[in-house]
């Protein structure tokens, strides 16, 4: 993942911030050709390059020229683009919401931090509890969907939150996609007491989550599980190739089903996830190495379970590999191979019980279609994506985590503004922010718009406008 802070342009004061926005008191942003620039350097990175661009901030979306900037990164070929935002912009402004959906921005990351207005007050420093629902509101009206709610968890702020917000998720699951937790990263100044008073662990929200599903929800798994899976599938539907290799304390990810009755599901109640990934992480090595599979030993494997779902031709395409295949009849008999070898760890096995339940049609679907876009489209309407992403700090930095780093920041360095310096994600906010922040700030700032007070009237007067709109209701 690339992301950019196009901006520290930021409509909010929040006591917690990655990118202490505002601090500096005067703008500073990048225009759309410094945009570009950075971008540009990561599509041309090979063998591969980041799949997914996310703009952030500060607030992007009040960046003059992000939806130009969100057009561009598609037309450059990041098969999957992200947006962060607080939601103001687009709570207060429906046209700006119809703007993002024709600029075609794969998902939203929203910021929310809970349901209660004592949680906002004490993370973003006020109420705005009825922003995000007109947020919500907004998006589905124009039909954006791919919404993921990111929660930044402190204890004994918001970790009390975690059920709420789980029923929040299933509950507007027609738009919200999942839920991606991270416990707070406390970075800049910040005393002994504090540090010991607010730092939540991963380790502090899996029973949280365990407990908020009725241990509908058990297991969870490692980011890096499934790097080979992922590969395998972009090389199915020929995309750029990208993977998730991340160090294995950096998060944990699942997915889960939600029933008509309401009750969470967990993954492992349809599939055996371990023998899943091993038979993906084998037949991803012997593509790999472009080897012609034997399919005898296989099919005598399978045979029961194909015929048992009604996936007989599955049986014949097993038979018609060649050492002079296409590229293509490579592909499509390798994904043949793929599907039929994982049909032994679905744990249904008749064909009506897989095909009438949502969870095997969405990775029907996947298979079918293997791109970012219908992965995506599989995290709605019953079926939910559930994460932490714990980002690390001055207190518990690890080397090796840093070193199998997912997600860089692209920044200009401002010695040379032609040379983009790729950075990762924790040591930058930790280690380099500021004195890169600063250097460039030196030559490329303005005066600042509007000042934070006045940023917070405005939004406390869209807060109260919103609460008199549903009380006229």
């Amino acid at each position: 993942m690339m992301i950019l802070d196009i901006t520290n342009r930021c409509n909010l004061n929040c006591p917690i911030c990655f990118a202490n926005a505002n601090r500096q008191g005067r703008i500073v942003e990048y225009s759309y050709d410094e945009v570009v620039h950075i971008m540009e350097h990561f599509v041309r990175q090979r063998p591969n390059f980041a799949a997914i661009a996310q703009f952030s901030g500060g607030e992007p979306t009040l960046h003059p020229r992000i939806i130009d900037l969100l057009k561009k990164a598609k037309e450059l070929g990041f098969p999957h683009r992200m947006l962060n935002t607080n939601g103001i912009r687009m709570a207060k402004d429906i046209e700006f919401c119809k703007q993002v959906k024709e600029a075609d921005c794969g998902a939203i990351y929203l910021s929310f931090d809970g349901l209660e207005p004592e949680t906002h007050k004490k993370i973003r420093g006020m109420d705005l509890t009825k922003i995000k629902q007109k947020f919500i509101e907004n998006c589905r009206t124009v039909g954006i969907d791919g919404i993921m709610l990111v929660i930044t968890l402190a204890k004994g702020i918001n970790d009390h939150e975690v059920p709420a917000i789980l029923n929040y998720v299933k509950e507007n699951n027609d738009v919200i996609a999942g839920v991606v937790f991270q416990p707070v990263s406390l970075c800049g100044r910040i005393g002994l007491e504090d540090l010991m008073n607010l730092r939540y662990t991963n380790s502090d929200l899996l029973p949280e989550i365990r407990k908020a599903t009725n241990d509908g929800i058990k297991e969870f798994y490692p980011l890096g599980m499934h790097n080979k899976l992922t590969s395998l599938i972009t090389w199915f539907g020929d995309q750029p190739m990208w993977a998730v290799s991340a160090h294995d304390d950096c998060g944990f990810a699942t997915l889960a089903q939600v029933t008509p009755d309401g009750t969470w599901h967990g993954i492992e109640e349809y599939m055996e996830i371990e023998g899943l990934v091993k038979w993906a992480n084998q037949v991803w090595d012997m593509v790999c190495k472009r080897e012609i599979p034997k399919p005898s030993k296989l099919i005598e494997s399978v045979k029961a379970p194909l015929l048992r779902l009604g996936f007989e031709p599955l049986l014949d395409a097993l038979g018609s590999f060649t050492d002079k295949m296409t590229d293509f009849a490579y592909r499509q008999a390798m994904k043949a191979y793929f599907v039929a070898g994982a049909a032994k760890y679905f744990k249904k096995e008749h064909l009506k019980d897989v095909m009438s339940d949502r969870f095997y049609k969405n990775i029907f679907q996947l298979l079918l279609d293997p791109t970012l876009r219908s992965s995506k489209g599989m995290l709605l309407n019953g079926l939910i994506f559930i994460g932490s992403m714990h980002f690390q700090d001055a207190y518990n930095m690890d080397v090796a985590r840093v070193q199998r780093c997912v997600v860089h920041y692209g920044v200009l360095n401002p010695d040379d503004p032609q040379d983009v310096l790729q950075i990762p994600f924790c040591t930058f906010n930790t280690i380099h922010r500021e004195r890169i922040e600063k250097q460039w700030a030196l030559n490329h700032s303005s005066p600042l718009d509007k000042s934070p007070e006045q940023h917070a009237k405005e939004v406390q007067a869209l807060e109260d406008s919103i609460a008199a709109e549903k009380r006229a209701k």
